[in-house]
């Protein structure tokens, strides 16, 4: 699995990526454990990259219920479709993070 946080433009990582990342229910909220990768060079033969562990915590905030189940899948299918485009479409986010101020 991949584990992103993206700036509200959707198209920014907030914080580098996680590769291969776990997720551990906890009393609390959610452990997200993986591990940033970063590439060194442009090299397609010989890749090099300088891999941390790293380990997020989560404290998911609950919404309010839908009212009607189908429109709740709806909703639910529509908001994994946009993220599956997002992550599959190449996009600026690659090149920097987001600043903290939105900028």
């Amino acid at each position: 699995m991949l584990a992103m946080l993206l700036a509200d433009d959707r198209e920014r990582y907030v914080i580098p990526a996680l590769d291969r990342a776990q997720v551990t229910e906890v009393d609390a909220g959610l452990f997200i454990d993986g591990i940033e990768v970063n590439p060194r060079g442009r090299g397609s033969k010989n890749i090099k990259s300088d891999d941390y562990p790293q380990r997020w915590f989560c404290r998911p905030i609950p919404h309010p219920p839908a009212p009607d189940p189908a429109a709740a899948r709806l909703e639910a299918r529509r908001h994994a479709e946009a993220i599956g485009a997002m992550v599959t479409r190449r996009s600026t986010r690659r090149s920097g993070f987001a600043s903290p101020k939105g900028d």
